[in-house]
C-alpha cells in the first residue's frame, strides 16, 4: 500500500509596521489560528525591540506564545536596524515612534519557525550543530539604507530540516520593491523594479544550485527545496524565470494576498519531485471579524506537500 508523507508549511508577511489604530489587538493570537498545524512556517516584516538588554516587543515569540506552537525552534534575521539605519523616514512613524525617541534599537527582519530541529547543511545524521544560514543583499553596503524602499536590504533564510525520511531545505525571502510601483490603483511594476527583483532570483537560484553541487560532491543525496516568501510580483513574471534552472515550480493557488491591491505576489515554490503539492491562501478578514484593524495587509498562503513514503 502505497503512503504518503504530508507537510504543511505557510509564508505570511505579519506587517511588523502595522502597528498602533492600524493592528489588531489580537494580532498574534489571530495569526496563530491562520498558522495552526503547520510544520514550517516562512515570515515576513518581522519586529523586534530591545530597550538596552531588554527585549521589550518580539514578534516571533509573541508568535511563539499561541496555543500550539510550543516547542518549535525558531530563527530571526534582521536586515534593518534603527541603530544602523537610524532614518527619521523609517522609524518616527506611529509604528514606531514611541520607541524612536527613548532610542530603543528597533530590528526588522524575517524569521522561520519550525516544528523540526534545524539540521546541519552538510552532515546527514546529526541531530545537533543545525542552524540557518543568511544571505543578506545590500545596496553599496550594510549602512546605504536611506530611509526608503529604494534602499531596503533584503535577505533570504536558509536551513535544513529532516521530516521522516524527507531531508528538506526550507528558504525564506522577501523581495526588494521600489518607490512608485504600489499606487492607489494597484500595483505597477517597474523596470527598475523587475531588474532588482530578477537579480536577487538570480543570486537564490546560484545558491541553492552551488549547494546542491555540494552536497553531490560530498556524496550526499539532493534535498528537496522549498521556497516561500513575499516575491512582490505576480506568479509568471519575468522574476521568476530563474527557479526553471533549478526545477522549481510554484505550488498552485488561487486568491489574493496583497489586501490593498487584490493580487497574490505571497507564494511557495518547490521541487518538482513533490508528488501532489496545493496552496490555499487564508483570508484573515474571516478572523478580524469586521474589525477595521487588521491583523496584517497580507493573507497568509497555506500549502499542504505529499511525498512518497
Amino acid at each position: 500500500m502505497i503512503q504518503m508523507l504530508k507537510i504543511r508549511v505557510a509564508t505570511a508577511n505579519i506587517a511588523g509596521a502595522a502597528r498602533g489604530e492600524n493592528a489588531h489587538p489580537q494580532k498574534f493570537e489571530l495569526l496563530g489560528q491562520a498558522l495552526a498545524g503547520c510544520d514550517i512556517v516562512g515570515l515576513q516584516e518581522v519586529i523586534r525591540v530591545t530597550d538596552g538588554s531588554m527585549v521589550v516587543r518580539d514578534d516571533v515569540n509573541n508568535l511563539l506564545k499561541t496555543p500550539g506552537r510550543s516547542g518549535y525552534h525558531h530563527f530571526f534575521f534582521a536586515h534593518l536596524d534603527s541603530t544602523l539605519h537610524p532614518h527619521p523616514a523609517k522609524w518616527s512613524g506611529a509604528a514606531f515612534k514611541e520607541y524612536y525617541e527613548k532610542g530603543d534599537k528597533i530590528e526588522q527582519g524575517s524569521a522561520i519557525l519550525s516544528r523540526y530541529p534545524f539540521r546541519h547543511l552538510l552532515v546527514d545524521g546529526v541531530s545537533e550543530g543545525g542552524s540557518a544560514q543568511i544571505l543578506p543583499w545590500y545596496h553599496d553596503g550594510a549602512t546605504f539604507y536611506r530611509g526608503n524602499r529604494d534602499t531596503e536590504p533584503r535577505s533570504l533564510l536558509f536551513c535544513r530540516v529532516q521530516i521522516e525520511h524527507a531531508s528538506i531545505v526550507f528558504c525564506c525571502t522577501q523581495l526588494t520593491t521600489v518607490k512608485g510601483e504600489n499606487t492607489e490603483n494597484g500595483r505597477r511594476p517597474l523596470d527598475q523594479g523587475i531588474e532588482i527583483r530578477t537579480s536577487q532570483m538570480k543570486w537564490i537560484v546560484d545558491y541553492l544550485e552551488d549547494y546542491q553541487v555540494v552536497r553531490k560532491e560530498l556524496s550526499r543525496a539532493e534535498d528537496l527545496v522549498i521556497l516561500v516568501g513575499d516575491f512582490n510580483t505576480e506568479p509568471g513574471s519575468p522574476e521568476m524565470e530563474p527557479l526553471k534552472r533549478i526545477g522549481l515550480e510554484m505550488v498552485p493557488c488561487s486568491g489574493v494576498t496583497h489586501r490593498n491591491h487584490n493580487i497574490l505576489i505571497d507564494m511557495v515554490f518547490t521541487s518538482v519531485a513533490v508528488q501532489t503539492k496545493s496552496a490555499q491562501t487564508f483570508n484573515l478578514r474571516a478572523l478580524e471579524n469586521g474589525d477595521i484593524r487588521r491583523v496584517s495587509d497580507h493573507n497568509p498562503v497555506l500549502a499542504e506537500l505529499k511525498l512518497l513514503k
